[in-house]
């Protein structure tokens, strides 16, 4: 999807294209062209003061359904209860020194596994690109998309 950062959107989820009955999420994005995550390879800490100096920001107010941020919660509280559990297989398996390995493995990949799930259930939309005053989404359901005009260009 692209628009203008000013838009107004209709008042329609845009991960189900369900009535939002004025439900809105607010969302500050920001977007860097991908070639600045090469930095990474240099140093992590430069990349991170190039990124927060070159990135583009948007402010948006996305229409969300009671059932899609019904599944939201449910999915951000499983990623914290997963992250839980896998610290406290951490330190369990620190204190038992015949299952030490084994324990401490999966409580370490379970918090890996719950970042992953809380990042991909946080994220309601991502941004492709931002421009002066366009930005471009992805992750909005298509039928959301069939009933916007279509875009002409710049």
């Amino acid at each position: 999807m692209v628009m203008h950062l000013d838009a107004t959107l209709p008042d329609r989820c845009v991960k189900t294209n369900l009535p939002a009955h004025g439900k809105r999420l607010k969302r500050n994005l920001t977007w860097h062209h991908p070639a600045w995550y090469l930095l990474v390879l240099l140093n992590l800490f430069i990349y991170v003061l190039v990124a927060i100096c070159i990135r583009k920001q948007a402010k948006l107010q996305l229409g969300v359904s009671e059932h899609y941020l019904k599944k939201r919660t449910r999915l951000i509280a499983s990623a914290w209860v997963l992250f839980l559990a896998g610290i406290l297989m951490l330190f369990v398996g620190l204190t038992d020194y015949e299952n030490y390995g084994a324990l401490s493995g999966i409580g370490m990949v379970s918090c890996f596994a719950s970042m992953i799930l809380g990042v991909i259930a946080g994220n309601v939309v991502t941004p492709t690109l931002i421009q002066d005053d366009l930005i471009w989404l992805k992750g909005v359901h298509p039928d959301y998309l069939a009933t916007l005009p279509d875009w002409t260009g710049m």
